[in-house]
């Protein structure tokens, strides 16, 4: 740590109401791995000080350890938790221990004694300016005389220095927008970005159906694309799907875009919230759901790509700061959305989005997502809540006549009739809408509500289908793959096995292709060879030689067009 960047710099810690808060400044030192913490306030009486001792560089010599610790124990059939667990414990007492240290440490609990007592809880919130204290994961930060980690039991976010642009929250005549931005560029591994659309949707459904929330997914997710969609806001949150690293060259977050090729297009984080200018209104808050999109960087505190967006203007962004397995991404984004549309303040739904990760078992990831908010409100929107249509009853029961009851459920009956013979010509929209309707007018109707289950069952496996068709026409055959896995099972589909097979088989031809082409460029006639030779057994059509040139050292040729394995 150098000491020009330890100059004028400072972290804050603080729980954002008057009384509930305890706000700790932490300043440089006079040596090299010191830095005084004051007690600026808290609800108990008494303004202590004191020294925070703390090796900054032997912390993130171990992020890369810290890391694989969490991301492994997402694999399942884990086993000896505290061993594997160790690691991240050891760093989150050594944090607390450093940070909380004598008359600070008494500071500390006795203001988590007296908020407590008045049914509330402390908000810890990190006021960020020394870069070197700001790559380090305070998410596992733990308490070793409660023996709990500090984000599991209190909100926990990280605040940037800037200018609050929007202090109030925005009003917002519902419904709620949301911008689903999903990014899949063939040449990087493939995540699950389906189940995750489907959860997010499902998650939203409540809000959506109220008229809170609405959720709409990019169609495509290149630069000129994204750019294009987000004229046609308002958005007030944008979603994003995909993956994400870290530069360190540059020094600066990085999440990867679509080229119009379809393959990968990495793009800064400056750039993206460059980008989301586009917007007008710009979006109140960003979900970065890539791997290591919250990865700070040592020298400048805001090279993250969730901090660059803040500092940007957005005024919250969460992350992650440690690779994430896709289902803790897709639970945490269901614990957070919920939340969200729930009303609550951010900072609360980012501990809904671990709670929901703790749910998933014996894994570590909870210590993954890291939010970032600029200014001092945790509060982004206030949702106007509309009036709710009653459907109830022309007549009270006792007085209703009996016709008039049996006329409704024959009413109600033909509806479902209806709903029934939509579904079997495969109009699911059409059933659904009905089927809804069905269940709003008598909630009870259990033959309408089993249907509806049906239905909804179909409809994703006639999007999955239709997916793998299109992905397989395109010649996007790893993406084939994974539809066609999803219906083999379903009688409805017979084909989807057969033609996941043949897309399996048009992947490895195209694979061993570009290997050809490879040597060819190389040189290297004996490889070029041996690659041929296992085309041929593939498909004796699926590539050829121009004469007897190969031999003699001049370019590979190959012929161009679809897979040559086809389906009946």
């Amino acid at each position: 740590m150098s000491k020009n960047s330890s100059q004028n710099t400072d972290v804050i810690l603080w729980w954002e109401q008057l009384d509930r808060d305890i706000e700790l400044l932490i300043r440089p030192g006079s040596t090299r791995g010191d830095y005084r913490v004051d007690v600026v306030r808290a609800p108990t009486s008494g303004r202590p000080s004191g020294t925070l001792h703390l090796d900054v560089d032997a912390i993130l010599d171990r992020l890369p350890e810290l890391e694989l610790t969490v991301l492994a124990s997402a694999a399942h059939g884990r086993r000896a938790i505290p061993v594997q667990e160790q690691p991240l414990h050891d760093v989150g007492k050594q944090l607390f221990e450093a940070l909380f240290s004598g008359s600070i440490s008494a500071a500390y609990h006795a203001s988590q004694g007296a908020v407590q007592q008045s049914g509330q809880q402390l908000r810890l919130v990190l006021r960020l300016a020394a870069p070197e204290l700001a790559a380090l994961p305070w998410e596992t930060l733990y308490d070793p005389e409660d023996e709990s980690y500090l984000c599991r039991r209190e909100s926990l976010l990280r605040h940037i220095p800037a200018s609050d642009y929007n202090p109030n929250p925005m009003e917002v005549d519902p419904p709620l927008r949301v911008l689903g931005i999903v990014a899949a560029p063939r040449d990087l591994p493939p995540l699950d970005t389906d189940a995750e659309k489907l959860h997010l949707t499902e998650a939203l459904t409540p809000s959506v159906q109220d008229g809170l929330v609405e959720l709409v997914w990019a169609p495509e997710a290149t630069w000129d694309g994204i750019q294009a969609e987000l004229r046609n806001g308002p958005w007030h949150v944008v979603h994003f799907i995909g993956h994400g690293d870290y530069d360190v060259s540059g020094n600066e977050g990085r999440v990867a875009l679509v080229s119009p090729q379809g393959r990968s297009h990495m793009v800064e984080a400056s750039g993206l919230a460059d980008l989301l200018r586009e917007a007008s209104p710009s979006p109140r808050l960003v979900v970065l759901n890539s791997c290591s999109s919250g990865e700070s960087g040592q020298e400048d505190l805001f090279s993250a790509s969730a901090a660059a967006l803040v500092r940007g203007g957005i005024s919250a962004v969460a992350a992650m700061q440690f690779t994430v397995s896709d289902g803790a991404a897709i639970a945490f984004a269901r614990g957070f959305y919920g939340a969200i549309a729930a009303g609550r303040e951010v900072d609360e739904a980012a501990g809904s989005g671990r709670r929901s990760i703790l749910g998933l078992g014996r894994t570590l990831e909870w210590v993954t997502p890291v939010l970032y908010v600029r200014g001092g409100s945790t509060r982004l929107f206030t949702i106007a809540r509309p009036a709710r249509r009653v459907v109830s009853p022309v007549t009270p029961p006792e007085t209703a006549p009996m016709w008039e009851g049996a006329l409704r459920q024959s009413t109600l009956r033909a509806m479902y009739i209806e709903a029934k013979a939509k579904a079997r010509i495969q109009d699911y929209l059409a059933a659904l809408s009905l089927l809804d309707d069905v269940l709003e007018l008598d909630p009870d109707f259990r033959e309408a509500d089993d249907l509806r289950n049906t239905v909804r069952g179909k409809q994703a496996a006639a999007q999955n289908y239709r997916a793998a068709r299109e992905a397989e026409e395109a010649g996007d055959w790893a993406a084939a793959i994974r539809w066609y896995a999803r219906v083999e099972n379903d009688a409805v589909y017979p084909d989807a096995a057969q033609r996941r097979v043949a897309s399996e088989m048009c992947l490895q031809v195209s694979d061993l292709q570009n290997e050809l082409r490879y040597h060819a460029d190389e040189g290297n006639w004996q490889a070029v060879l041996e690659v041929d030779a296992q085309l041929r057994e593939l498909s004796s059509t699926d590539a050829n030689l121009t004469g007897s040139q190969t031999a003699r050292g001049s370019r590979w040729h190959n012929r161009s067009g679809p897979c040559p394995v086809t389906c009946s």
